[in-house]
């Protein structure tokens, strides 16, 4: 597979094993959907940081309007824009603090802007579930 790419396994906090703008796509289908917003600021810090300027993020969401969700994470969602449901089911072989995260549109425009252009916001573009975010490293 060498002339596909190659592959590593990262830790659950960054940083990657690669240099400063080193990729023209990065795309992290399901992962923002699950972290805690801590990691989700360390995360997109360190996307951008191996995105070459002007180069692009795929990633995905769930909105959580879209969703029936307890009332306390409905709430979290409304004031902020962004809920993370800790007290979700955890997920064999995974962290614990692998659950499930929402972000409302508006939320990703104002808090992931910081270092990226939002592109796009799409609904329901990943098995009808997940929203999928388009960002440029600015």
């Amino acid at each position: 597979m060498a002339d596909v790419g190659a592959f590593e396994v990262n830790g659950h906090q960054p940083p990657l094993p690669y240099a400063d703008q080193t990729f023209d796509l990065v795309y992290a289908l399901s992962v923002f959907t699950h972290l805690p917003q801590d990691h989700q600021f360390a995360w997109l810090d360190e996307l951008r940081r191996v995105l070459k300027p002007g180069r692009l993020l795929l990633t995905t969401i769930m909105n959580p309007f879209a969703y029936e969700l307890p009332q306390a994470i409905q709430d979290s969602a409304r004031s902020s824009g962004f809920a993370y449901w800790g007290d979700a089911a955890e997920t064999e072989g995974l962290p614990s603090f692998y659950r499930l995260a929402y972000h409302s549109h508006d939320y990703v425009r104002r808090e992931w802007a910081r270092g990226f252009e939002v592109l796009r916001i799409g609904g329901h573009d990943l098995n009808d579930t997940q929203d999928s975010v388009l960002l440029r490293r600015v």
